[in-house]
């Protein structure tokens, strides 16, 4: 079965952030920024399990690392982590979503999915739905989804192209949508791409959730 494997260099900015809240105070780094394009051409069901079964599938004592998403009746999936310094590497594992590096190192959780392996579920979720992360001791942490946004990728030549919002035509242009979404207080987003016209990288998905706790 053919795959096709999209990942995007959409922006190569180098901005200095200091560490996220909880970090110990360091020497401002360096980060590329960029968003990542994801989509394949496999077909996947996710599999349902009860919040505290899939709990203890996924854990295995580190309570620094997130060992995986929930949202009942829609997601179970395991989260994995990117090697290090290869912010665009994904999961081709049909049960697993990837935790974005960059993202975290900004104080957001990203985690990101082709759109036909485990994020086509996240077509599934829904605005007011609760999304659960699950660290490696055990320990939960909940999201309230507080948005649902598509946009079309205007020019897929351009690396630097601006995207227009699907609901209300609104263009953003690339920096001010990485900001939006991996940017600012801590939340969860969720980011796969949108298929259209058999092109699937015609859009993207961004799905954002504010922590409950």
């Amino acid at each position: 079965m053919r795959r096709s494997f999209f990942i995007l260099f959409f922006l190569f900015i180098f901005l200095s952030f200091a560490n996220p809240v909880g970090a110990e105070t360091s020497s401002p780094q360096p980060y590329t920024i960029f968003l990542p394009a994801l989509s394949n051409t496999n077909n996947n069901a996710p599999q349902f399990l009860s919040l505290e079964n899939f709990t203890s599938q996924v854990i295995n004592g580190d309570a620094e690392t997130i060992r995986g998403v929930y949202a009942e009746g829609v997601m179970a999936f395991r989260v994995l982590q990117q090697p290090e310094n290869n912010s665009n590497d994904v999961t081709m594992e049909p049960d697993a979503v990837t935790q974005f590096s960059l993202a975290a190192r900004l104080g957001v959780t990203g985690l990101l999915a082709h759109n036909t392996l485990a994020g086509d579920a996240f077509d599934q979720l829904q605005i007011g739905q609760q999304v659960t992360i699950i660290y490696g001791d055990g320990r939960l942490k909940s999201y309230l989804i507080t948005s649902i946004i598509g946009y079309e990728v205007l020019d897929p030549r351009d690396p630097y192209t601006n995207y227009r919002n699907i609901e209300t035509n609104e263009v953003i242009g690339l920096a001010p949508l990485f900001s939006l979404y991996y940017m600012g207080e801590h939340h969860l987003t969720l980011q796969t791409c949108i298929e259209k016209n058999g092109d699937p990288g015609w859009g993207r998905l961004f799905i954002k959730a504010s922590p409950l706790d």
